[in-house]
């Protein structure tokens, strides 16, 4: 089956979801190609990964913890509303199982004329499993409260209350929302049906936890 068609049909998942992402799209019905975030009309924008701002190694488990990141965007002093889309995303990907979810995917902008760096919009969103294998309880590559399966609504609230993210229990119930788009997302891109099924089956629905 075709991954590209699956990273695309979670692009929409992700708009839908609220998440802030380039514009995608698919080229020949083959290839994902996206807008780059680093650069406008031409000129670069200075952009660090969590890992390159902070010197982690997004392969050692002891640090790659979303604790870290949302520190990490707590030191750069993001306004409040990056730190309520950071939250969104880790919902997001907790969510839809995007489990590829370590700290080089994850960046912040440095705004020049400004002078302060903002969350960048989310990228390499997508279910990175194989969709034709089982992949029970796979865990994510960020830990969330010493945790990297099996993650409860009491555990997106307690990093919630920490940074005083806005309405989280509304943007958990949004995201859980989406799963029910999936499947005409991937009918109206022509995945095959078993692909599609068996990647919704490891979707988690917090929705009746709240």
């Amino acid at each position: 089956y075709s991954r590209e068609l699956v990273e695309f049909g979670y692009y929409k998942l992700a708009l839908l979801a609220g998440l802030d992402m380039m514009h995608c799209k698919m080229i020949d019905n083959k290839h994902f190609a996206t807008i780059r975030y680093d650069r406008i009309n031409g000129e670069k924008i200075h952009v660090l990964t969590a890992t390159g701002i902070s010197g982690y190694n997004f392969q050692d488990s002891s640090v790659s913890t979303y604790e870290n990141v949302f520190a990490i965007a707590n030191n750069l002093n993001l306004p409040s509303g990056d730190i309520d889309a950071l939250f969104r995303r880790m919902v997001f990907n907790y969510v839809f199982n995007n489990v590829d979810d370590h700290l080089k995917n994850h960046s912040f902008l440095y705004e020049k004329e400004n002078d302060r760096w903002r969350i960048s919009p989310s990228y390499d969103i997508n279910f990175s499993l194989n969709a034709l294998r089982k992949w029970p309880n796979a865990p994510h590559m960020l830990s969330l409260n010493s945790k990297n399966t099996q993650i409860e609504v009491s555990d997106l609230l307690t990093i919630a209350e920490k940074y005083s993210v806005k309405s989280p229990k509304k943007v958990i119930l949004e995201v859980c929302k989406v799963i029910y788009e999936w499947e005409n997302i991937a009918e109206e891109l022509n995945i095959p049906e078993r692909v599609y099924i068996s990647i919704k089956e490891d979707f988690t629905d917090y929705s009746n936890t709240i």
